[in-house]
């Protein structure tokens, strides 16, 4: 019952979102339960271990396999035990330069908006047909997801890749990373994006805008058009992008938690 956890949030020092966005809707939708809400709820955001992201990114270089009749390169990322002297291995098909290549890494789930993603899309393939979306995840709404994308008949554009334990090795090989969701705590997978070099899009909502901004990737309101939009015009014009100091990050975060919680 969220309303009794609520009820016992006036009981701690400080309540702690990990973003600003998030913690101004919280203060509007939960300040009822907590006495001085202005000094009590803050905001200290999550730090990112940019040297795993990276070293994990690396590890596709020996996990590639080329098809000797297409020339095709498939990133092998996971396999099973060995049975009856066979090893059955998973592979996806790596991304082809030739295609202007989005990715997005969510749980399939209502809130991180797929529906509108895929539909968006659609309008993407008409004016670039040599566009593709890989979806990694997996969740509740993965039939109805694959349903939609059937009927959209967008089976050669959209891929749902299921979960990738290490989707680094994946996202490194893409053009361009974005995350539709109608809300987030704090977007991880913007700045997981953003440490693998990756430009990103992101839908204009609590957890997502204090992470995007006009110096380091696109927002976009939360419908289908401005989606679509958003990704044709990286395509067509390109979108702002800059290196992702992620070592400086972490650093300004821990002195923050140092000030607001430990200093108090």
């Amino acid at each position: 019952n969220l309303k009794v956890i609520f009820s016992l949030y006036d009981h701690f020092d400080k309540v702690v979102s990990v973003t600003e966005s998030a913690n101004e809707a919280n203060k509007l939708n939960l300040s009822k339960y907590i006495t001085n809400p202005e000094k009590k709820m803050i905001s200290i955001s999550n730090i990112i271990n940019g040297d795993e992201i990276i070293e994990m990114a690396t590890l596709g270089k020996d996990r590639k396999y080329i098809d000797d009749e297409t020339n095709q390169e498939y990133l092998i990322f996971a396999k099973s035990d060995v049975k009856d002297h066979q090893i059955t291995m998973r592979a996806v098909e790596l991304p082809d330069s030739k295609f202007h290549n989005f990715v997005n890494i969510a749980r399939l789930s209502p809130e991180k908006n797929h529906e509108e993603l895929i539909k968006a899309f659609v309008n993407v393939v008409e004016k670039h047909p040599e566009s593709r979306l890989y979806i990694i995840g997996d969740g509740p709404l993965k039939k109805t997801l694959n349903q939609l994308i059937g009927r959209l008949r967008m089976q050669n554009h959209i891929f749902l890749l299921g979960f990738i334990e290490n989707p680094f090795m994946f996202v490194s090989k893409c053009d361009c990373f974005i995350l539709a969701s109608n809300y987030e705590g704090q977007g991880m997978v913007v700045m997981e994006a953003q440490v693998l070099g990756l430009p990103v899009i992101g839908t204009n909502v609590a957890g997502i805008n204090s992470i995007i901004n006009g110096n380091n990737g696109l927002l976009v309101e939360k419908n289908v058009e401005a989606i679509a939009d958003g990704m044709i015009q990286y395509i067509e014009q390109g979108i702002v992008k800059e290196e992702f100091d992620y070592e400086n990050y972490n650093n300004e975060i821990i002195d923050k938690f140092n000030r607001e919680i430990l200093e108090q």
